[in-house]
């Protein structure tokens, strides 16, 4: 059963008192908080000024019992999650309107930097404008497994907005369930130091999985993550063995690596450099773990001071560290990668013979 239906017109108001009911969370979403205030606060505008805002798109469990309502709620957010949060925010005095706003009713009130309840109490017609705004709700009526995925892909493939990760998060298949697992591994929570906002923590774990499943590093562009994660689908009930081996493979390593690294380590502030780390750890670890971060910084230092040596047009400038410095440019390339293991690799066994 698949189905798609204009939701019956209902008020915000209406929507935030069953805010509890609408499931936020379903594995295909991205994660909440990724408008800035300032363009929450731009919906609030055009909601007051009764612009026309985008269709969203909710799973309605209310019209059939599905097996697809894992967390049990009335509603599922499918497109639109950043639309709802803001509207919800601003009735939580979480936000205000914008220091520019101007009311296109009535061009003489002073509306900026008010919260819902200033609003409410200062001006309650326009208070009632947003009450009673009806946001344009497709309803989504379906049993069948995959297809809520599908419509949250489809919806936003082609979308600016949306990062390569968080599309891959809401594929079908085992690739995106393991990339959402892998995550969890106590490396990822509490050992990297850039941000995961944008699922750029599940990035790095396809990029291990790949890594993982290929046997060594191979070329980690969207593209290539896209076709891992699209080559098998759990609806054709597949073998996911090798998939799972490379998981398990995979959390063998990061279990290492959260022993070499430091909490909010400053060696992990970008997200590029983890697979290259990962396959040095993954080739010394057992043997020499607790002196690969010890190394890493002292090359770190030493990259860095060359750099500058290079940008004041000093001399005895190390031209294969200057040379790393370009690659990683490029650190989702295969030749990269190659290059700046083989860098490290080699200065490592240096280092050990001090």
């Amino acid at each position: 059963m698949f189905d798609m239906e204009a939701h019956d017109p209902k008020p915000l108001e209406w929507w935030y008192e069953r805010r509890d009911d609408i499931d936020f969370e379903a594995d295909y979403q991205r994660r909440g908080g990724i408008w800035a205030p300032k363009a929450k606060a731009y919906l609030i505008d055009s909601i007051l000024n009764r612009y026309d805002i985008p269709k969203i798109y909710v799973a309605d469990f209310t019209r059939a019992d599905s097996p697809l309502n894992k967390n049990k709620k009335m509603y599922a957010i499918i497109d639109g999650k950043q639309r709802f949060e803001a509207v919800f925010d601003f009735f939580d005095e979480k936000l205000a309107l914008d220091s520019k706003f101007v009311y296109q009713g009535d061009s003489s009130l002073d509306l900026r930097r008010l919260c819902y309840s200033d609003l409410r109490s200062r001006h309650p017609s326009v208070c009632s404008v947003f009450d009673n705004y009806e946001l344009a709700v497709m309803s989504v009526i379906t049993d069948e497994e995959g297809k809520l995925e599908e419509l949250y892909v489809r919806l936003n493939k082609n979308s600016k907005a949306l990062t390569g990760a968080e599309v891959r998060n809401a594929m079908p298949g085992i690739v995106p369930v393991l990339a959402r697992e892998l995550p969890e591994h106590a490396f990822f929570a509490s050992k990297i130091k850039f941000t995961v906002l944008r699922y750029q923590d599940r990035d790095v774990a396809a990029k291990l999985l790949l890594i993982e499943y290929s046997g060594k590093l191979v070329s980690t562009k969207k593209k290539d993550l896209d076709r891992f994660a699209e080559q098998i689908t759990l609806e054709e009930g597949p073998d996911t063995e090798p998939y799972q081996k490379a998981a398990a493979q995979a959390r063998t390593v990061l279990d290492t690596m959260a022993k070499v690294f430091a909490d909010d380590d400053v060696l992990l502030g970008g997200q590029g450099i983890v697979p290259v780390y990962y396959w040095l750890v993954k080739e010394y670890g057992k043997r020499h773990k607790d002196l690969i971060r010890p190394f890493l910084v002292e090359f770190e230092q030493g990259r860095k001071e060359n750099d500058r040596r290079a940008r004041d047009g000093g001399k005895d400038v190390d031209r294969q560290l200057l040379r790393y410095s370009n690659v990683k440019r490029s650190h989702n390339d295969e030749g990269a990668m190659r290059e700046m293991y083989d860098v490290l690799a080699g200065r490592f066994e240096g280092f050990l013979q001090r």
